[in-house]
């Protein structure tokens, strides 16, 4: 993929918060694995190749230091995890 502009000055929010209650199941669907790797993990890793400024993560409540783990865990320790809201 070819970027046409800087973009380090530009942040990236990724919203992983949702409970996952229309797909069902007991695991949140950004928790779900492929190929050893929580989802949301290989959006994070991705964007990480752009360069932008800041890369923020959007987590629920109860998976915050999980997701401080697996981020860790796979060489993506730069990037800030924060807490969703209510809804």
């Amino acid at each position: 993929m070819v970027i046409d502009r800087e973009l380090s000055d530009v942040d990236a929010l990724v919203m992983s918060a949702g409970s996952g209650r229309r797909m069902g199941g007991d695991v949140r669907k950004q928790w779900l694995p492929l190929c050893g790797r929580p989802l949301f993990v290989y959006t994070m890793d991705r964007l990480a190749k752009f360069g932008f400024a800041r890369m923020i993560v959007v987590v629920h409540e109860d998976d915050e230091s999980a997701a401080r783990v697996a981020l860790d865990r796979h060489g993506l320790s730069r990037v800030a995890v924060t807490i969703g809201g209510r809804t």
